[in-house]
């Protein structure tokens, strides 16, 4: 799948002068693990996957060959976390049916929004820009077809830079906060799309007024630089009985 790494290389470029970097070699390696171990790698076309790859490995070069590279790690994933909540939110299923990311259930984040897939495209620029970037179709077959495809490969970039900031050291197994910055992403993020459809907030009052712009909040937190960002948010949070699920140190993402 790397092959065109070797090529890369091998250029006397800025590119190919970072490549004795042992952590980014390692980093890259990761990338191909995270690939074959994704579950919807089959939804992730050839062309798309190749220029994926290059995308990344140039993402990882600057991220461990940066003055501060557990910083630039935070920049590339966090948009990643957001896009991953544009995408997630609409794809998560309502009951009866089986949630196998875990999501649903916890504050904010429903399943009702999957039945609105088709007015969601139609109202929130970035998720039909995030889907028709590369196709101009709009049937409703099409819409779920890109939808998981645009998902898969978020998840590939999102994890892939994850794993990148856990090998720079970015990470605290006891209330780490990259599982509290995806929820607050995605309760955020169905906010925004019932307010968008207009549907009724999944918060009562008055937390359908706080709790979006608390969550908000993290984002900031994590680009800041905070050391720990979930630490700096429920401190900035406590006693406004914003809710937040206790993610242990185990707890991984999953889709």
């Amino acid at each position: 799948m790397f092959n065109w790494l070797g090529n890369l290389m091998t250029r006397r470029t800025a590119i190919g002068d970072g490549r004795s970097n042992p952590a980014l070699q390692f980093a890259v390696q990761q990338a191909a693990v995270i690939f074959d171990e994704l579950p919807g790698k089959d939804q992730i076309d050839e062309r798309s996957r190749h220029r994926l790859a290059r995308q990344l490995y140039l993402d990882l070069h600057e991220i461990f060959n940066a003055g501060s590279p557990a910083d630039t790690a935070r920049q590339k994933l966090a948009p990643q976390v957001l896009r991953f909540a544009l995408l997630k939110v609409v794809l998560i299923p309502p009951h009866p049916k089986t949630d196998d990311s875990g999501l649903r259930g916890l504050p904010g984040i429903t399943g009702e929004l999957n039945a609105h897939i088709a007015s969601l495209v139609r109202h929130d620029t970035d998720l039909h820009t995030a889907l028709f970037e590369n196709s101009e179709s709009e049937s409703s077959e099409q819409i779920e077809q890109l939808l998981y495809q645009a998902y898969w490969r978020c998840c590939w970039c999102l994890e892939t830079f994850n794993s990148a900031r856990k090998d720079l050291g970015d990470v605290f197994q006891d209330g780490d906060w990259f599982l509290p910055f995806v929820y607050a992403a995605c309760a955020n993020q169905e906010n925004s799309y019932r307010l968008d459809i207009g549907m009724p907030p999944a918060f009562e009052a008055p937390l359908a007024m706080t709790a979006p712009v608390a969550y908000s909040l993290f984002t900031d937190i994590v680009l800041s630089g905070a050391r720990q960002p979930l630490f700096e948010w429920s401190e900035y949070h406590r006693g406004r009985s914003i809710p937040m699920p206790d993610f242990d140190g185990k707890t991984t993402l999953k889709y």
